[in-house]
């Protein structure tokens, strides 16, 4: 009996350490992000500077509902590009100065969001569905903010 005994309480510890170890063994991704910010009862993260940022960004992009990326068209990421959200009534619900990538918590409903970096203006519209990450990609030509136009 003192031996079966021995041995359940062996096969539960050893179940326990082959369960701890399986849950390290996931994907660990370190998030380096900037603070969640509020506008207008709209919760957004502007972020995407350095590696560790733009991986952390797109791992938590699954929770936000919108998530926006600005680059040019050679894959460059652009920071500092003005963002216009607005609602389907025309309301503007977020006026921010954006990093590469901003991610944002929104009703549902349809959004036109207007980007601008260096007098270049790019305009779209988008549905946004609560619990449904949505993204757009915003690209300009390469010689945006180019100081030798």
């Amino acid at each position: 009996m003192k031996h079966l005994k021995t041995m359940v309480l062996s096969s539960l510890v050893a179940g326990s350490l082959a369960l701890s170890v399986s849950s390290f063994s996931k994907e660990v991704v370190p998030l380096d992000l900037p603070p969640v910010q509020d506008q207008n009862g709209i919760s957004f993260l502007s972020g995407g500077i350095g590696q560790p940022e733009i991986s952390s960004m797109r791992h938590v992009a699954k929770d936000y509902d919108l998530t926006l990326t600005f680059a040019d068209v050679g894959g460059h990421f652009l920071a500092g590009v003005k963002v216009i959200i607005s609602d389907g009534y025309g309301n503007v619900v977020l006026d921010v100065s954006s990093n590469p990538i901003l991610s944002t918590r929104l009703p549902s409903g349809v959004y036109k969001v207007v980007a601008t970096i260096c007098d270049e203006t790019i305009a779209k519209k988008t549905p946004v569905i609560i619990g449904r990450p949505h993204q757009v990609i915003f690209t300009w030509p390469r010689s945006v903010c180019s100081e030798t136009e």
